[in-house]
């Protein structure tokens, strides 16, 4: 209720509209987290019902390409893999990728280790990490042969 002269009964300020400013302020902030939160919500829907599977094809190596007791880098999944026959007669597939930040390793055939040029990391021949900052070794994959073909990574 209110008095005479305008001012509110009871303590309370008469009601005044927001300024066209605040108002406009307003409406845009709660359209921009509408916004966000439905451009989320979409990308979240979209890659559990819609997005299709990604597939990774193994790498394909013949086996006669392979040179005795030596090695060759193939791709699998877009990063470089180290393809070796191992010591015992079996062939052993090694990632490139440093497990510290992602970087390509490079084979040092003079000291037998793998070396990170990004931070000096190094993995010995079997991919385990012996110094710098990488703790983890490098990610071993599934090699599988059929005949003379061999197949690096996992065939879908």
């Amino acid at each position: 209720m209110s008095g005479e002269n305008g001012t509110s009964v009871q303590g309370r300020e008469p009601d005044v509209p927001a300024s066209p400013v605040l108002r406009s302020r307003r409406a845009f902030l709660i359209g921009l987290a509408a916004a966000l939160g439905g451009g989320w919500l979409g990308a979240v829907l979209h890659r559990l019902f819609l997005a299709a599977p990604r597939t990774v094809q193994p790498a394909r190596l013949r086996l006669a390409d392979l040179p005795p007791g030596g090695h060759l880098v193939v791709t699998y999944a877009g990063k470089p893999v180290w393809v070796r026959w191992g010591a015992d007669g079996q062939v052993e597939a090694l990632s490139l990728v440093c497990t510290h930040l992602g970087c390509t390793v490079e084979w040092q055939e003079d000291t037998g280790e793998f070396r990170c040029p990004c931070h000096e990391g190094k993995f010995d021949a079997e991919g385990r990490a012996t110094a710098g900052p990488p703790k983890l070794p490098l990610q071993r994959l599934r090699v599988r042969r059929e005949g003379e073909v061999l197949w690096i990574g996992e065939r879908l």
